[in-house]
């Protein structure tokens, strides 16, 4: 809902309406990440990469750059279906709003530490 302004076909739309564009926008969003978290752990071959003592920058290097193509595809997509505009005032590099990019990129990275934190120390076999 923060980022409504800059989205043109936002503004003629009813609270509720936008209310629930946004909710089902943030499913599509935990669809992405979980994607990207199971690309990352096929990749490392544990689920458990996050956490573990001996971490690797690879698998978090996949679940942003899986993460991020994404959520690049769907906008590039979304933007050519009409699915949604974009405002004037939505800076965009190479057609694809800054906004959503900078999204995939902070929550994850903070979705991470969050769980690094979490579960720091529970051990692997769980």
């Amino acid at each position: 809902m923060g980022q409504g302004r800059w989205f043109a076909s936002m503004a003629p739309l009813s609270f509720w309406h936008a209310t629930f564009l946004c909710a089902r926008a943030t499913a599509g969003d935990v669809v992405i990440t979980a994607t990207a978290f199971a690309i990352a752990a096929a990749a490392s071959r544990s689920f458990h990469w996050p956490t573990e003592r001996r971490r690797s920058s690879l698998p978090f290097a996949i679940f942003i750059a899986s993460g991020l193509a994404v959520t690049v595809a769907y906008e590039i997509h979304a933007l050519a279906v009409g699915q949604w505009s974009y405002a004037e005032t939505m800076p965009v590099i190479a057609g694809v709003g800054v906004l959503p990019i900078l999204q995939w990129l902070l929550i994850p990275i903070a979705e991470l530490a969050v769980f690094r934190l979490l579960w720091r120390d529970t051990p692997a076999s769980l």
